[in-house]
């Protein structure tokens, strides 16, 4: 009998999911963290296009989060010293999508609360150590352009190549091009600069993970 489509996206991205845990348990945390950290960068820009569209939220609650980690990563035990704190802060400003449902909006707010909850997701693996936090937040940025793609490519939901369309869509491929390239720079990662060049490159995306930037600021 054959599997439905449903079927077979699940068990691809748990193979997916599967893979990813194994090549991660190879890593130091602090690369683990990198990498999750690197993942977020990509969505961040999603969450300030939002916010200057809909004039709701607060990107400094997640940046100062990313900021925080990343200092983290460097060596600073006391960077998150306040986690708490932060995470009850980029929960505050995550948005609720019942809020922000006209179509003007809603694809925005998706991809903006997924930016959010990828964060803090960042910040609960700093303090638990659990590879899931990370394969959860790769899981977000897949779904983040799952869902940007169905909308902007008006997608039907009935086509049994859909899935298909989506996984082979330059954005899907460039996001999973994205991960290997960290994975594989991560590996080679011996010393404390190296891993502030990593830093410098992540945090400076040339565009969101849906292929977004957003507007700059004048003045």
């Amino acid at each position: 009998m054959q599997k439905s489509s449903n079927t077979q996206k699940i068990e691809g991205s748990d193979s997916r999911n599967r893979s990813l845990e194994r090549r991660l348990q190879e890593l130091p945390h602090t690369h683990q963290l990198a990498f999750a950290a690197s993942c977020c960068e990509r969505a961040y820009p999603n969450y300030v296009i939002f916010f200057q569209c809909a004039r709701w939220g607060g990107p400094a609650a997640l940046r100062t989060s990313l900021n925080r980690v990343w200092d983290f990563i460097d060596g600073s035990a006391r960077a998150l010293d306040d986690i708490g704190e932060l995470e009850q802060k980029c929960e505050s400003v995550t948005p609720d999508l019942d809020d922000f449902s006209t179509s003007d909006i809603d694809v925005q707010a998706g991809a903006a609360q997924e930016a959010a909850f990828m964060v803090r997701l960042l910040l609960q693996f700093c303090r638990d150590c659990q590879l899931s936090y990370a394969v959860r937040i790769t899981t977000f940025a897949r779904d983040t352009i799952d869902m940007y793609v169905q909308v902007v490519d008006k997608l039907d939901s009935a086509d049994p190549q859909l899935d298909e369309k989506i996984a082979q869509h330059p954005l899907m491929l460039r996001e999973v091009e994205e991960q290997e390239s960290d994975l594989l720079k991560l590996t080679q990662i011996k010393t404390r600069a190296d891993l502030q060049e990593f830093r410098k490159h992540a945090t400076n995306p040339e565009r969101s993970n849906i292929g977004l930037m957003p507007q700059r600021q004048q003045g």
